[in-house]
């Protein structure tokens, strides 16, 4: 795990592959790889190689592509359109980062974007989280414990299931609140995290369901609203708790403790 400025480096990312896409035939391919070289135990240098089999860019053109409004041709202009600021943004948002991108360009075969970036080091996330975890004096085994997640976008997932797998936890994961209550159906678990807004069926109406045959199982809402209307419906059709997204990996920690050892207490 790395630390560093998601929005700038997202929009970064974005500008080369929409010229990328915009620039390469139908039948053509675009590759992101990226790798990273430790060069001190708190700081770690990232490097984004962007490649596309488009139509290329003439070398007297390189040195040029990164000032605003400037496209290699008038034709290009007008087949594909654009205003010729995305990459002059990319040249911006570089220089703010202290980063560097180096460009390469053969017309007719492709080009590629090498970008350099220093980040902060996090790998030492884990270590933070398992100390932590075991100050808080919970009175079970935290590999023990199973969780289902009920979550429909990935991305979302795959945050909370890292975190909570670094913690120890076993996380299963369903799409919507539909799919939670079939796996229920066959497997046990000691709490649930529930996201309240999915397709098919929502966390407020899983729970209602849930709640018709187990009455013990804690549920955390899972919820970037936090509208005291919100609050007290989600105690109102049987959660125990909610945390808001995105969530404090400490704070979810503690509730999910909390709930586990008033449950083995009853």
């Amino acid at each position: 795990m790395v630390l560093g400025d998601s929005v700038r480096i997202s929009q970064i990312l974005l500008n080369i592959l929409s010229n990328a896409i915009k620039f390469t035939p139908e039948n053509g391919l675009i590759t992101v790889e990226s790798s990273h070289q430790l060069i001190e135990n708190d700081k770690l240098i990232v490097n984004l190689k962007i490649q596309d089999s488009g139509i290329g860019i003439p070398s007297d053109k390189l040195d040029a592509i990164f000032e605003p409004f400037v496209q290699t041709s008038d034709d290009t202009a007008r087949k594909f359109g654009g205003t010729g600021l995305g990459l002059s943004i990319v040249k911006k948002l570089v220089e703010m980062m202290n980063c560097s991108i180096h460009v390469e360009s053969e017309i007719g075969v492709g080009t590629t974007f090498n970008i350099s970036i220093m980040l902060s080091n996090y790998t030492d996330f884990s270590k933070n989280l398992k100390e932590h975890s075991d100050d808080e004096k919970f009175n079970f085994n935290i590999d023990d414990i199973k969780i289902l997640l009920a979550e429909d976008n990935h991305i979302n997932q795959l945050l909370a299931t890292t975190v909570l797998q670094q913690f120890g936890y076993s996380v299963t994961c369903a799409e919507n609140g539909k799919i939670a209550i079939e796996i229920l159906e066959k497997e046990t678990f000691d709490i649930i995290l529930m996201d309240l807004m999915m397709p098919e069926m929502d966390g407020y109406e899983a729970t209602l369901v849930i709640r018709e045959n187990n009455n013990s199982i804690p549920i955390i809402a899972l919820t970037a609203d936090v509208t005291a209307v919100d609050i007290e419906k989600c105690y109102k059709v049987g959660m125990n708790d909610y945390v808001t997204k995105p969530f404090d990996p400490d704070d979810l920690n503690k509730k999910i403790g909390h709930l586990i050892n008033q449950k083995m207490k009853n």
